[in-house]
Order: C-alpha cells, then structure tokens, then sequence
C-alpha cells in the first residue's frame, strides 16, 4: 500500500510539472517531468510484485463488509442526484429530452431489477433459515421442533379417523463409545447410515427425525392399534441389524426402542407423547438394549419417583437426612466382636428410602462420590470414637462400600489419607469393598486405585463374592485382601450342596490369594457351625445383630460376646 501510495504521489507531480512545462515562466524540458512517471511506474510495479498483493484481491470478510446504512445512504444518493438534476434543469431540445427520457427509463429499470434481485436473496435467506431451524444439518431430516409440530398435527386429525399416532423413540447403543474410540467423522458415518435405514424401513405415511445427537423419532399417523405400533418398531429394529460399513471396517449398531401409542380418549400433548416414548426407551435400555418397551402408565410413576428421589438426593446431605448404621463382624470361634460394616441409610420426609433404590442412583448422577467421601470420614470418626472409650478393641476394623465412581474420582485417595488423619485410624483398620463388576467393566482404572489404597495401607475387599463374572486370573492381579461370600450362598448352605461346594472353593481360593473370608448373611446357628467347619472364621449377619445405629453399638456389642448359648451352639 505504501508503494502504490507513492507510485500515485509520483504521477500526480509528473502531472504536475508537465503542466507547468507548458507556461513561459517555468524552464521544465520533458526529460524533467519524465522522471516522476518512471518512479511512478517502478513504484506501481514493485506493489504489484509485492508477496502481500494478494491480500488486495482476496475476499473480504464478514465482519469487513460496509455497513448497511451506509451502502443504503450511497447508493440512495447515485439513484437520487441524477433524477435531481434531470428535474430541476430544462431541456435544451427535442434531443436532450429524448436523452433525459432514456435516461430516467434506464435509471428505474436497474433500481427495479436491484429491488427484484435483493427480494429473491431474501426470500432464499430467509428459506435457508427456516431450513437451519427445522432440520437437521448432518441428515437432512426433522429436528425436534418439526417433529414436535407433525406430532401435534397427527393428534389433532386423529380425532376424525380411527387411526392413532404412535410415535417411536430410537436411541442408538452405547453411540459414545464410537465416537471416542473411532472419532466423531465415524459416529457421524454411522449416524447417516442409521437415518438412512430408518427412512427405509418406515412406512410412506411416517415421518422419521432426528431429535439430537444418536437419538431419532419415527411418527407414524396411521396406526389402529398398540400391536401394530410394536410391529413398526420390530421391522426398524431389524433394518438395523445388518452391519454399517466404515472406513476400519463393517460395524454392528443396535438401538433401544421406546413405544408410544396414543389411544382414543386420552388428550395427549405432542411433548407428553414424545415424553412417553422416551420413557419408554430408556425401560429398553434398563433391559438390557436391543431390544423395545411399549409405555403404560406404570412407567411414568417409575420415572417420576425416580425423579423425585434423584432431586432430594443432591440435598440430602445438606439437609442431614442421611446416617450411618453399623453391622458387626464377628470371630465365631472367639465369640469376640472384630470389625463393622458401614451401611447408608436415608430417612426422606421422616420416610425410610431403601438403598437399593437411591444407591444405583446416587452412582448413576456421580453423587456418589460426596456421600462415600462422607461415609468413610463419619465411618471412621466412629470407630476411633468406640477404641477411645474402650467400647471395642483397639484392633477393630471398619468396611465401608466403595463405588466404581469413587474409584475413578482423581481426589478419592486423598480424601481417604485426610479421614484416617482426622480419625488417627491406622490404614489396616480401613477395609473398602468394592464388587466383582468393578474389577471387570474398567479394571486398568480400578487396578490404579487400588493399588494407590493398598500402598497407603488401606485393605481391599471385594463384596458379594460369587454374584459376579471375575475369575482368579483377574483377582490375583488385584491386591485383595478380604473376600466376603455372598448371602445367597450363605443361606442355602444347609439345603443345598452345591452352595456348600461353591462356598468351599471360594474359601480355597481366598487361602490361594492370601485373603481371609467373611460370610454375609448367617441367620441360623446351623449356617455358623458348617461355615466353622469349612475354616470360615469371620462372619455377619442377623444371627448376630441387624444393622444398628451407632449408640446402640455398645449395648450390642455386650450381648454379643456375652452370649454363653451362642458358644454352646459352637461346640455342638
């Protein structure tokens, strides 16, 4: 810009002096003013040769163009001031007013084709947008705010036919893990063949969209009957059982399906029917994917209480609605009471909420990992409460329930060095169990964990043994120091000889991985005599005491160990 900035300074004085070259009183030959058009020249050349020339023809961009009052002020003033001057001047002849005629004519057809022009951009602009709005830009199909319109159109001409609306609510299995494993270009091949199919497979009469990332909706309007809208969805969960082709090979996709039929007599708003086949689909998944839920009205009260405890719960602690109740483990050949079991309770609205009701939760929205963090501190602040006041032996041991969520919180080994800190529990008195099912769906991780736990000194146990899918290749890779025997085991060991066989093999087990063994669930005095005689030394359950609150502790602790009937029983 510089060079041409002075290449147009050089032409103008060039200009210059050979003007005044022409006047009497200025000696200026031509090779003076000659000078000036040759740097002008040289100067225009070098900013024409200039690397940074292309940036003078390059497109400019949006945020560079000029802004629309003043291109609507300038070219206002171009159309105006010709007319201007043609009105307020009188023609010299015939011919000059033929001109002006011609003129003014041409003028108003260049300002009729621009108004044509801009009303044709902004009918197109104004199409795209609405496209943008209600479609979907990787499929082309409806989004959720078409869908929602076409819905509500199918239930309002539904009232004059005896055809239904039902409506399928389509979620693709497990979808993330394509995409972070295989990247998004994948998940994105993988989700227009899915559309694809769909559009295939439903019929001419159905709308299919897409809602947001791997979930779609299929309308169909014309239905009869719930047994038909469950044959719609068979037939597109089948069109997706052949493989989808990618760029690393042919890939199996399934979907959960969730159903939703509106039926005469019921005033559904289209939200409330899409509503019910969501809450549909997630029952598939609940079940095991691949696979499709009709909806009744059972789901709905199951989503809402679900959703009523899953809002309470992020509260409870706030609120201290949640406590602790404790379990003792008891050495059966001593009669002597040698560690507890930490066990959460929740009294919600002065009712008792299960725990195999809000714990899955609790793990589902990451809540979890607060509430173990407070379990294991109150856990601990107990126990050294108890050997303080000589309520149990110094000894004592204290398991709390530790999640996969727990386990993956970067922050969980700290927090667990800061209880035992608090509490100046020894880490050997601190038994965290986790379940068989940890150890397998992200062991690289839970391996990590637990050997960071085992470094510190805390002891592992793995809980309700014998539920779950691990082997002793997988354990023994893992510092287990406590294997506890599941109570359906446990419970049938006196009716059932497989029970009794499994619970020997286990016990050989944990003797081969060095891990002693805790039976769950003894509630007869026979149950304790044939653990005692298969070398299971330790054990819980009713026969000994329930779950208690923990000023109730020392008063059964008392009972326990000063039961003479209980020995007796032992010696049987």
């Amino acid at each position: 810009l510089a060079m041409l900035a002075l290449s147009v300074l050089s032409a103008l004085v060039g200009i210059i002096m050979r003007s005044l070259s022409f006047r009497q009183d200025f000696d200026i030959t031509q090779s003076d003013y000659a000078i000036p058009f040759m740097l002008a020249l040289i100067f225009a050349a070098s900013a024409l040769l200039h690397p940074a020339s292309h940036a003078l023809i390059a497109a400019p961009s949006p945020t560079a163009r000029t802004p629309l009052l003043y291109r609507f002020a300038t070219i206002s003033l171009a159309l105006i001031s010709p007319v201007v001057l043609i009105t307020v001047t009188d023609p010299f002849d015939f011919q000059d007013r033929v001109i002006r005629s011609i003129s003014v004519t041409l003028l108003v057809i260049v300002v009729m084709a621009r108004v044509i022009q801009s009303i044709r951009e902004n009918a197109i602009a104004q199409n795209n947008l609405m496209r943008s709005a209600l479609t979907d830009s990787l499929t082309g199909l409806p989004n959720r705010i078409l869908m929602l319109e076409h819905i509500s159109t199918a239930l309002q001409h539904s009232w004059i036919s005896n055809k239904r609306p039902t409506v399928l609510f389509i979620d693709v299995d497990r979808f993330k893990n394509i995409n972070d494993s295989l990247g998004h270009s994948t998940g994105d091949n993988v989700l227009t063949h899915v559309a694809s199919r769909l559009l295939l497979s439903a019929p001419d009469t159905a709308t299919v969209a897409r809602i947001s990332g791997d979930e779609f909706v299929v309308l169909d309007p014309t239905t009869e009957s719930p047994t038909q809208s469950v044959l719609l969805a068979e037939k597109i969960l089948d069109s997706l059982r052949t493989p989808v082709p990618t760029s690393g090979g042919d890939m199996f996709v399934t979907a959960s399906i969730g159903v939703a039929y509106a039926p005469k007599g019921m005033d559904l708003t289209a939200d409330q029917l899409l509503r019910h086949a969501d809450t549909a689909m997630y029952r598939a998944k609940d079940a095991g994917r691949n696979c499709i839920a009709l909806f009744d009205d059972t789901m709905l009260d199951l989503v809402t209480k679900r959703l009523d405890v899953e809002t309470s719960l992020y509260r409870a602690l706030e609120r201290q609605e949640l406590r602790l109740v404790f379990q003792p483990i008891v050495d059966m050949t001593l009669g002597v009471v040698v560690g507890f079991e930490a066990l959460m309770r929740w009294n919600k609205d002065s009712e008792s909420v299960p725990p195999a009701e809000f714990i899955p939760i609790a793990e589902e929205t990451g809540v979890i990992v607060p509430l173990g963090t407070w379990a294991i501190n109150d856990a601990l602040q107990q126990l050294s409460s108890w050997i303080t006041t000589g309520v149990v032996t110094p000894a004592t041991t204290m398991s709390v329930n530790v999640s996969a969520k727990q386990l993956h919180d970067p922050e969980f080994i700290s927090h667990v060095r800061d209880a035992l800190r608090n509490s100046s529990i020894t880490p050997d008195q601190l038994l965290l169990e986790v379940t068989e099912s940890v150890m397998i769906t992200d062991a690289s991780q839970a391996l990590t964990a637990m050997k960071s736990l085992a470094g510190l000194g805390v002891r592992i146990a793995v809980d309700d043994f014998g539920t779950g899918y691990s082997s002793l290749s997988v354990l023994q890779h893992f510092p287990i120091h406590s294997i506890k025997i599941d109570r359906s085991f446990v419970q049938r060991v006196a009716q059932d000889s497989e029970s009794s066989m499994l619970i020997r093999t286990i016990i050989a087990m944990a003797t081969a991985l060095g891990a002693d063994v805790i039976a769950e669930g003894v509630e007869t005095d026979e149950q304790m005599r044939l653990l005692l005689s298969m070398n299971c030394v330790k054990a819980q359950g009713y026969h000994f005491f329930r779950p208690i609150d923990a000023e109730f502790i020392p008063q059964g602790i008392a009972e326990i160990q000063n039961r003479d009937t209980w020995l007796d029983n032992v010696t049987k």
